[in-house]
Order: structure tokens, then sequence, then C-alpha cells
């Protein structure tokens, strides 16, 4: 058997790749920055009306708690925070609190509200527990406070030409036509029109939103048409709805119609004439001089037609 004549080479070799696998492993996961819709419901209203928030991986971290999302990518915990430290900033630790267990944390206060009866939907689905769930890039976030003893309130939307729709945009008098929809136990159950409902006017103000004046009652088929003659920026949503199940509280959607006169078309500019094709052609100099200018094109004009003369 050949034996080895320098072991020490071995024992190198084996050093620098145990180094190497360990260089690799310790490399530092870049912390994910995703930008998300976020909106909370609560007492008939929204504390946090639908906004933007940019939200950083292991924010949570910071705060002192724990999730259970892979490194570097961004928990629904950690959007919580975002949302939560922009109303009470530092003193968000006095309003946030979680409870762990097997199943991941529960939130039992935050916002304002306190108790077992939150709810989160990501992109209109249930989410995993606070610190299981991640949130990616363009996610709509919505967060509510359960109003149905029995956590049944309905999920609700609005549709056009069967595709759900949170937002249009309208010229001044154009109508558009659309169907409301719902499904109970947030999202839960099978989806139905939500017939004569009161759709209502949302004001909006400060990050926050309620309920104003009635705009438009859904049909027998929970049909309805929006249509406004000034330009502006109108908010329609529900507060409740009668289903087949039950007359429920909403989940409540929102919708942000833009009403504003349509753009101009771009002028097109006319071809240009004979006479223009050959003043493009006149020397500079030429052309700013007005008088010889119109000079030079008579003559041109005249040997023109002389040459033609003259070759007939």
């Amino acid at each position: 058997m050949r034996r080895l004549r320098n072991p020490a080479i071995l024992l190198l070799a084996l050093l620098l790749t145990f180094l190497g696998s360990a260089a690799v492993c310790a490399v530092p996961v870049e912390p994910a920055t995703v930008t998300i819709t976020l909106s909370y419901q609560s007492g008939g209203g929204w504390v946090v009306a639908p906004q933007t928030f940019t939200v950083t991986a292991d924010l949570s971290d910071t705060y002192g708690y724990t999730d259970e999302v892979a490194a570097g990518e961004v928990s629904l915990m950690d959007a919580i925070i975002a949302a939560e430290y922009s109303i009470w900033e530092d003193a968000l630790t006095e309003d946030f609190a979680v409870s762990y267990g097997p199943y991941g944390a529960g939130v039992v206060k935050m916002l304002g509200d306190a108790g077992f009866n939150f709810g989160f939907l990501s992109n209109g689905i249930m989410t995993d527990s606070v610190n299981r769930e991640t949130i990616h890039e363009g996610d709509r976030i919505e967060m509510f406070l359960y109003q149905d003893a029995y956590y049944m309130d309905a999920y609700a939307w609005f549709e056009r030409d069967g595709a759900r729709v949170d937002a249009l945009n309208l010229a001044p008098g154009e109508a558009a036509v659309l169907t409301m929809r719902a499904a109970a136990g947030a999202g839960y159950f099978e989806a139905e029109n939500v017939i004569e409902t009161d759709i209502l006017f949302v004001e909006a103000e400060g990050g926050a939103a309620w309920f104003g004046e009635t705009y438009v009652t859904t049909d027998a088929e929970g049909v309805l048409t929006v249509s406004f003659d000034e330009a502006g920026v109108y908010i329609l949503s529900a507060p409740t709805a009668e289903l087949e199940m039950d007359f429920l509280p909403l989940v409540a959607p929102w919708l942000v119609v833009t009403v504003a006169e349509p753009a101009p078309a771009p002028v097109q500019e006319p071809a240009p004439t004979a006479l223009q094709k050959w003043e493009a052609l006149l020397p500079s100099w030429l052309s700013g001089i007005p008088a010889l200018a119109d000079w030079f094109e008579w003559v041109i004009v005249v040997l023109f037609f002389g040459w033609i003369w003259y070759l007939v």
C-alpha cells in the first residue's frame, strides 16, 4: 500500500476546505425591503386607511420580538410594527403585544385595540400567524377586528367585468357598472353578490378614515353604477351586508374613483408644403432676410419653368 509521504499536506488541505465552507456559510443575508399596501379596520372605520408602507426584514427583532420566516425575509409582524411605528413611534412597545404558542405568535394588542379577535388577510387570503407569514413586494395586507361574535365577518370587494377592481379612472359623466361581492368567514365561505346594500362615501384624513353619507344602493343582483359629474377623488365602501347566511359586518372594501378630464390628444403637425421644403433648402443667411429669400424663390421658379420651356 502506498503511504502518504507528507501527512502535513493532507491536514493543510482539510483545513483550507473547512475554512472555505465556513466562509461561505458565514456570508450574511441582506435583509429584504418590500413596499406593501396595509390597512386596519376597527370600530366602524379605518384606524389605518389603506396606504403604502416600506418594510424592512427583522424590524420586529429591533423591538425584541421573534419571527420565524426565512433569513432576510419580511414577516407580517415586521409589517404590523411598521404601521405601529407610523402612529406611536417609539411608544409602540406599549401598544403592541403578542402571545407565543405552538402555532406561532398571536396578536393580543395592537393599534389601540386589545383582545384575541384580530384578523389578517394577505391579498384576500387568510394568513398564517404573524411571525410565520412572509410578506412580498406589492402585497395587500388587510388587518381588521372581528365584529361578529362567531367570527363570520364577510370579506367584500367590487368587480368590473368579472375582475376585482380597487381603483377606477373615469371622465366626468362617464359610468362604470360594478358588482359587489362578499364571502363570509373573512373569505372562507363561497362568495356571493351583495344585494340591496347601501354603498357609502368614505371620508379620509390624517391616515385614518370613516364612513360618510350613502351614495347608492346595490340592486337585486348586487349591481351598482358609479358615475360623477365633477372632477375629484371619491372613496366608496360598505360596512354591513345581508348575505344568505346572515346579516353580517364586512371586512369593508375600499374603492378609489378618480374623476378627471381626459388628457387632450396630441396635436399632429401638418406635413410641410412644397414651398416650405424649398425654404428649408435656402442658406441660413438668406432665409434670415425675407426680401432676399422671396427673390431667390422667384428666381428658382423662373429658372425651373424656363428649363421646361427650353425642353419643349
